[in-house]
């Protein structure tokens, strides 16, 4: 099996790589790229297990995407389940690398929400589309998300005006809602038709 050879760097990817150099201290931003690479070096892993091949990566300000030979049955939900889940295996270590744990923990919470394109997103849409039939598939996975997206909204309200947290939990959670809006792939499952 060939390693893949294109992987490219997005220009938002270095802007926002400075940005937290700015305003983090380094020790910070070395556990967050730290915790990310180790994040889709597990996604990596699983898809080479499960026989297939990563095309391509692209690194942005939105994370990582990677495009991957067509998967089978079960094989893309592992996959996509992999990078925050492994990554959780990082979370014993918080003894002697406290930032590194920490930031494996946010990142995995965050990528397992039930909420596209995310990791936990992707996994709920391709176990739907193989069970149900696509009409189907897509108003569950709608109604999923409308309903995360909207406990998110609230939560990031009360964290705004109940906990004195300022606009960053309603900014956090707007941005997630325009990603959500943007995105809207099918997964990349070959058994179920879908591509």
């Amino acid at each position: 099996m060939r390693a893949f050879k294109d992987v490219e760097l997005m220009p938002g990817a270095l802007f926002l790589l400075a940005g937290m150099v700015l305003v983090l201290p380094l020790k910070w931003v070395a556990a967050i790229l730290m915790a990310g690479a180790f994040h889709e070096l597990c996604h990596i892993a699983a898809v080479r297990l499960c026989g297939g091949e990563v095309l391509s990566l692209q690194l942005g300000c939105h994370g990582a995407k990677m495009v991957t030979s067509p998967l089978t049955g079960w094989e893309e939900p592992l996959c996509a389940l992999a990078g925050p889940l492994g990554a959780l295996v990082l979370l014993p270590l918080a003894r002697f690398f406290p930032r590194l744990a920490l930031c494996a923990g946010l990142q995995s919470f965050y990528n397992l929400l039930p909420v596209y394109p995310l990791d936990g997103g992707r996994a709920l849409r391709c176990a739907s589309w193989h069970y149900l039939p696509p009409a189907t598939a897509q108003r569950f996975c709608r109604l999923v998300e409308t309903g995360c997206l909207t406990g998110l909204t609230a939560l990031g309200l009360l964290g705004t005006f109940r906990l004195g947290l300022g606009l960053f939990p309603v900014l956090a959670a707007g941005a997630l809602v325009i990603r959500v809006g943007r995105e809207n792939n099918a997964c990349n499952v070959a058994a179920a038709g879908v591509k």
